[in-house]
C-alpha cells in the first residue's frame, strides 16, 4: 500500500477553486475543492490548523485519489503512517460527518473520471496563477499515464507485438488529435521493421489504401472519444475483410476497442490541448520497447542504421 503514495507528485499543490471554507464548516464537495483547501491550509489561509502528521496524511490521501477511494481506513492509516483515529478526527475537522463521507469525495471523482481536472471547472482557469496552472496540467498528465499503465495487461501487449511483427504490412491511421501519436507509432515501428506506413485522412485515398490490404496485413487505428461518425461501421467492414485491426482509443468509449482484434485503452481525461494524448504516447512507447526487446540487439543495430540513413538524406534535402 505504501508505494502508491509516491507515484503521483505535486497534484496537491494545484489551486483550482479559490473559495473560502473558513473553519471547514462547509466541507469540500469534490476533489478540486479539497485540493484547493489543502493548499490554503498550508498557507494558513483556511482558518484551520492541523498537526504536521495529519496535514501530511491529508496531502498523501489527496495525491492518491484512486487508492483513497478503494482502500479501508485501516489500510490508509498504515500507508500514511498515522492511526485510524487520526484520520477520523481529521475528517471531522474538515467538516465531514465521518471518514466515509470524506471518502465519498474520492469515489465520486474516480467514478466520474474528470472531477479533478480543469475540464470539470470551466471558467476557473483564469483565476489560477500560471505556476499553479502548470502544476495542474502536469498532475493531470501523471494521473492519466498512471491510470493507463495500470490497465496495460502483459498478455495483451505481447499479443499485439506478435501481430505487428508478423504482419506483412502495417498501416497506421490517427484521427483528429491522435494524428500526432500515429506519427510517433509509425516512426518507431519503421525503425524496427519494414512495411510500415502512415495513412492519410482523405476519404478516397484512405479507401483506396485499405483496399490494397489483405489478411496478412494490419491497420492500427488511433481515435479518441467521441469517435468520428461511421467509425465503428468502417472498422467492421475492414475487419470483415480479414485485415487485422488494432485500436488505440479512449477509456471513456470502449466501443472501438470491442470491434478490434487487439486494443490498447488509454486514460485521456486531462485538460491539455493534445486531448490527453500524453498517456497514449506513454502506452505506445511501452509497446515499442517490448517489441525492441523481443527483436534483440539486431533490431537496435538496424534501427541505428536506418536512423543514420534518414539523417543523412534529410541533411541533403534541407541543403538542396
Amino acid at each position: 500500500m505504501q508505494s502508491f503514495l509516491h507515484f503521483q507528485t505535486g497534484s496537491a499543490m494545484v489551486v483550482q477553486v479559490m473559495q473560502n471554507y473558513g473553519s471547514a464548516q462547509e466541507p469540500p464537495h469534490n476533489l478540486a475543492q479539497l485540493r484547493a483547501l489543502v493548499v490554503r491550509i498550508r498557507r494558513g489561509e483556511a482558518g484551520l490548523r492541523l498537526g504536521s502528521r495529519a496535514s501530511e496524511a491529508l496531502t498523501q490521501l489527496v495525491d492518491a485519489p484512486r487508492q483513497t477511494a478503494i482502500s479501508s481506513i485501516s489500510e490508509l492509516a498504515d500507508a500514511t503512517g498515522v492511526n485510524a483515529s487520526t484520520l477520523t478526527r481529521l475528517t471531522h475537522k474538515l467538516g465531514y460527518k465521518g471518514f466515509h463521507e470524506f471518502q465519498d469525495v474520492f469515489r465520486r471523482s474516480v467514478a466520474g473520471g474528470s472531477d479533478n481536472s480543469v475540464k470539470g471547472n470551466a471558467g476557473l482557469v483564469g483565476k489560477i496563477a500560471s505556476p499553479e496552472l502548470v502544476e495542474l496540467i502536469a498532475a493531470e498528465q501523471i494521473r492519466d499515464i498512471s491510470a493507463t499503465t495500470e490497465k496495460l495487461i502483459a498478455d495483451d501487449i505481447d499479443q499485439t507485438c506478435t501481430r505487428l511483427l508478423e504482419a506483412r504490412e502495417v498501416k497506421v491511421l490517427g484521427l483528429r488529435h491522435m494524428h500526432g501519436a500515429a506519427i510517433t507509432l509509425a516512426y518507431g515501428l519503421g525503425k524496427l521493421r519494414d512495411g510500415v506506413a502512415l495513412l492519410g485522412q482523405s476519404d478516397s485515398g484512405l479507401a483506396h489504401a485499405i483496399a490494397q490490404l489483405g489478411p496478412r496485413d494490419v491497420i492500427v487505428i488511433l481515435s479518441n472519444a467521441p469517435h468520428p461518425r461511421g467509425m465503428l461501421e468502417w472498422v467492421r467492414i475492414v475487419a470483415g475483410q480479414g485485415i487485422g485491426v488494432i485500436t488505440v482509443s479512449d477509456s471513456r468509449d470502449r466501443s472501438l476497442a470491442r470491434e478490434a482484434e487487439h486494443a490498447i485503452v488509454c486514460e485521456m481525461a486531462s485538460s491539455s490541448f493534445g486531448a490527453g494524448t500524453t498517456s497514449v504516447i506513454a502506452a505506445l512507447e511501452a509497446l515499442l520497447a517490448v517489441m525492441a526487446r523481443r527483436l534483440g540487439e539486431g533490431a537496435l543495430v538496424e534501427g541505428q542504421r536506418r536512423e543514420g540513413l534518414i539523417s543523412e538524406l534529410e541533411a541533403v534535402l534541407v541543403g538542396s
